[in-house]
């Protein structure tokens, strides 16, 4: 059944129970209010989450293997550097499966994550990059189309919206599925 949410937290360690990708440990890195806000989409078969947070911050991620995994910048910003590589505004990094990663950010940052259960990606095609989803055997950034990109982030930013202003367009099953239409199709 599709659903949302968005939530906001003041606590890391609540903030890294909430993300999907499997165990997340965070360590601020910077004195101050740590101040997140994470709106998470169950589509159909897609799932989103979109991240912003105010603080720079060190995590460790454990991947499940249950799922494949698209990680993106949502906006220009300070860094995010996932084991030593910057991931651009113009990028898009496929994961391997069932591996951990380090991510760091060096100050305010948006990003958002997509993911898909792996018995599904047959079904799919790419989000906006047209390639092969199934997780690569390491670690991949594909940089699409500047069309394909804008209309990524776009496409996040309004599943954001429509999550605080009108959730019930989201969990309108043929609505979802239009919306994941969008997300997936070349």
């Amino acid at each position: 059944m599709p659903s949302s949410s968005v939530c906001m937290f003041t606590e890391a360690d609540e903030y890294a129970a909430a993300l999907q990708q499997g165990p997340v440990q965070i360590t601020v890195m910077r004195r101050g209010r740590f101040a997140a806000k994470l709106c998470t989409v169950h589509l159909h078969q897609v799932w989103i989450q979109r991240l912003s947070e105010e603080l720079p911050r060190t995590s460790h991620v454990d991947t499940e293997c249950r799922r494949a995994f698209f990680m993106f910048r949502s906006q220009p910003g300070p860094s995010v550097i996932r084991n030593g590589i910057e991931l651009s505004a113009t990028n898009i990094a496929r994961l391997r499966c069932g591996h951990g990663y380090y991510l760091h950010t060096s100050g305010p940052t948006s990003h958002a994550g997509l993911s898909v259960a792996l018995e599904d990606i047959s079904c799919l095609g790419g989000p906006g990059v047209g390639q092969d989803l199934m997780p690569p055997k390491d670690d991949v950034n594909v940089t699409p189309s500047p069309e394909a990109m804008v209309k990524l982030q776009r496409l996040c930013a309004s599943a954001e919206e429509l999550a605080e202003c009108a959730p019930a367009v989201l969990a309108h099953p043929e609505a979802a599925h239009g919306f994941e239409q969008a997300l997936i199709e070349d």
